[in-house]
């Protein structure tokens, strides 16, 4: 067996205080060398404090964010260094916390053409009524679709 950790970037929009110790956790796991890409520092809407110590390696690389009807769950985020950054350095696989954004899209389709499994990790739902998924329903069925693997929380 080899002794190389497997080489895990994971997509999430925010720092979370609710997910950061799940990743930490996960950045201590033996045989993973996991880094973080954060979209954002935070949204509108969330009330909590940022912390910045947070027992993994991550980036918050330079972005924009477009929010719709004033929610967090309709923020689009654009961070175009993302793709540029796994294209030109291919993780093993690239774990994503959900699907609307340009950076978890454009990912999974650098992904596809380098051939890096692509894995989605959200908590929505193919029947989620709204204009947002009515308009990109046809990009989610083929990210869904087309992912190695899928990680679902929630009860839907």
């Amino acid at each position: 067996m080899s002794s190389q950790k497997l080489r895990v970037v994971l997509l999430h929009n925010i720092i979370n205080p609710h997910v950061n110790p799940v990743l930490a956790r996960l950045a201590q796991m033996p045989g993973i060398d996991l880094r973080v890409i954060f979209f954002s520092e935070s949204e509108a809407d969330r009330r909590w404090t940022v912390k910045h110590d947070l027992g993994f390696a991550y980036t918050i690389p330079r972005g924009w964010k477009f929010s719709l009807g004033g929610s967090d769950y309709a923020t689009y985020h654009i961070n175009p260094s993302v793709p540029r950054d796994l294209w030109r350095d291919p993780p093993d696989v690239v774990v994503s916390a959900g699907w609307d954004s340009f950076a978890a899209e454009s990912a999974y389709f650098v992904c596809r053409m380098r051939r890096v499994p692509f894995v989605i990790w959200s908590g929505s739902t193919i029947n989620e009524p709204s204009l947002q998924r009515t308009l990109t329903l046809p990009l989610v069925k083929t990210i869904v679709r087309g992912s190695a693997a899928g990680i679902a929380y929630g009860t839907r």
